[in-house]
């Protein structure tokens, strides 16, 4: 229920039912305040530079999944996520977390990332300081990336798959990382 047009009311996607996105521009902003226990599906054309969203609102309510695939959904606080149960990014997807904030939400990964100007800059995308507090797992071999920037994760990162640390500076701070075969192509890894 809701409008999400306006981007001011209020919007509910209840137990059991879905919210798609998909558009083949770029810089759909969703700033409502979502709420609920369904899921939001983020998808994409697979396309450089399309599929590109953001969710700008206090969605605090918001306790359902989040899947993305072969798009980005962008996030400037850790609100705009919600209590989402998990965060799943699938091959050509990108969580974009851009700002001095934690995010803790669970989190799957798969992939290299969305296709954009400068490359595929990961499944995970730090920008100006973001840390990823919550518990990261590998769906299957993934890239994380800050782009010309720095971020950090201190959840655990599991799974017997590879990452790949491609751009930017990132910092891994937690002891209970559990993962495949590690590779520094571009930035630098602090651990």
């Amino acid at each position: 229920t809701g409008n999400l047009g306006d981007n001011t009311g209020a919007v509910s996607i209840a137990a059991g039912t879905n919210l798609d996105l998909y558009r083949t521009d770029y810089g759909l902003v969703l700033g409502n305040a979502i709420s609920g226990s369904g899921t939001i599906n983020a998808k994409g054309s697979g396309t450089t530079m399309q599929s590109g969203y953001a969710l700008s609102g206090n969605n605090s309510g918001f306790s359902g999944a989040i899947n993305i695939t072969n798009s980005r959904l962008g996030v400037t606080a850790a609100n705009n996520l919600g209590a989402a149960s998990l965060i799943t990014v699938n091959s050509g997807g990108q969580l974009y977390a851009n700002g001095n904030f934690s995010i803790n939400n669970n989190l799957s990964l798969a992939g290299n990332g969305w296709s954009e100007t400068a490359g595929l800059l990961g499944a995970l995308r730090l920008q100006s300081n973001a840390v990823y507090s919550g518990a990261v797992t590998l769906a299957a071999d993934a890239r994380i990336s800050a782009y010309q920037n720095a971020g950090s994760i201190s959840g655990a990162i599991t799974g017997n798959k590879n990452l790949e640390f491609s751009a930017g500076t990132v910092t891994l701070t937690s002891d209970s990382n559990a993962y495949g075969a590690t590779t520094v192509s571009g930035g630098t890894l602090q651990i």
